[in-house]
């Protein structure tokens, strides 16, 4: 019924226990309780309602994977669904900043929609 997607271990070898936090289907984010404070699995979060939108601050994780502002964003999600932090400081985090997608203009009759705009 369950399949095992993840075998994170620690140094000694004990399986870690895996927590997870859905919003709805294709949104949920994996992580590790780790001296108190969440750690996202690697690749261990959806990206779906979120992967269209550009950041400011596209730079890769240490270790290469994804972006950093989703794995932030993520890791204030779960401090703000375990009470520690309130949904107005998540907002104000994230409230002076723009949410811009790329838009593909692939035919003339939209290029000349869109030359009124300009």
């Amino acid at each position: 019924m369950l399949k095992l997607e993840y075998d994170d271990r620690d140094e000694a070898g004990q399986r870690l226990e895996l927590w997870f936090y859905g919003i709805s289907a294709k949104r949920y984010v994996l992580y590790h309780i780790i001296n108190g404070e969440p750690s996202i699995v690697e690749d261990g979060w959806s990206s779906h309602g979120l992967g269209h939108v550009l950041h400011g601050n596209k730079e890769d994780d240490d270790d290469g994977i994804r972006n950093k502002w989703e794995r932030e964003l993520w890791t204030r999600i779960i401090k703000c669904a375990n009470g520690e932090l309130s949904e107005d400081e998540l907002c104000e985090k994230y409230s002076g900043e723009y949410a811009v997608t790329k838009y593909a203009v692939t035919t003339p009759h939209l290029h000349r929609r869109l030359r009124k705009i300009n």
